[in-house]
């Protein structure tokens, strides 16, 4: 998609629990219409999206102003991506925190242009990130181009300080790497936070029927991604009909909070 970048706007909203009624009710059309649009593939008689996603954004947990970060852009006054994050804490004692990446979405048209991923970078800037010390990153998606852009995210992120290991890695043969029973345990147990009611299978992480309370949300998965294996691993696990999605995890560490032992 070719836009001049006086087109376009960023705009990230640190507050949103301070949004007024008004601004609620304008976000929650504009996420509607968007993830609508984004689902249906361009099919205007496709009255799932449209009442699903409507009940998705009124339901409390998503509605704009119960994240801790929004990532907003425009092209001249349309709503073609937002992001959402929630910072959640997992132990006190630990300082040990859960990420919830709970929405990235953008219209096809613009999608492989570069401006979901600015986008992200603006909403996950340092002053975000100086808040974290040690946790985990989830997403959970039926898109391969979001796995593809979190792992590649994990380097840009690695060099800001904040270290991270991914889970599930999709290798060559379209098939995750194993990991350990410890691991796994970890794994579920922060699953369990933010979909307490969808089933995991950690032998393939598909959390199954994730959007399914609202209804049939996507039309059919047919995702553009560049990486065939993650493509064909998505393709092979996930069920359109069950509305499924994959979950990305990745475990960070912030080394800039690290403690200095010297001798």
């Amino acid at each position: 998609m070719n836009v001049t970048c006086t087109e376009i706007r960023y705009q990230v909203i640190k507050h949103p629990a301070s949004l007024s009624e008004a601004e609620v009710a304008r976000l929650t059309n504009e996420f509607t219409e968007l993830s609508r649009k984004t689902t249906s593939y361009g099919d205007e008689n496709y009255l799932p999206a449209l009442t699903g996603w409507r009940k998705y954004y009124e339901y409390e947990g998503a509605r704009p102003n119960d994240y801790t970060r929004l990532s907003l852009v425009y092209h001249r006054e349309t709503l073609i991506s937002c992001s959402a994050v929630k910072k959640l804490t997992l132990s006190d004692a630990t300082n040990t925190d859960l990420i919830w990446l709970q929405l990235a979405m953008t219209l096809p048209k613009y999608q492989r242009s570069g401006i979901a991923s600015t986008s992200l970078l603006k909403m996950l800037d340092d002053d975000f990130l100086n808040l974290l010390s040690q946790g985990y990153l989830v997403v959970r998606t039926p898109n391969p181009m979001v796995y593809e852009m979190v792992r590649r995210f994990i380097p840009i992120f690695g060099h800001r300080g904040l270290t991270g290991r991914l889970f599930p890695v999709i290798n060559h043969a379209a098939a995750i790497e194993d990991i350990s029973e410890n691991e796994k345990v970890e794994i579920v147990e922060v699953l369990r936070r933010i979909s307490p009611n969808s089933p995991f299978d950690a032998t393939t992480f598909v959390i199954g029927g994730y959007y399914k309370q609202f209804g049939a949300l996507y039309k059919k998965y047919d995702f553009y991604c560049r990486n065939t294996d993650v493509k064909d691993y998505f393709g092979k696990h996930l069920r359109c009909e069950n509305q499924d999605g994959i979950a990305i995890v990745v475990k960070y560490q912030n080394q800039n909070k690290l403690q200095v032992v010297r001798p």
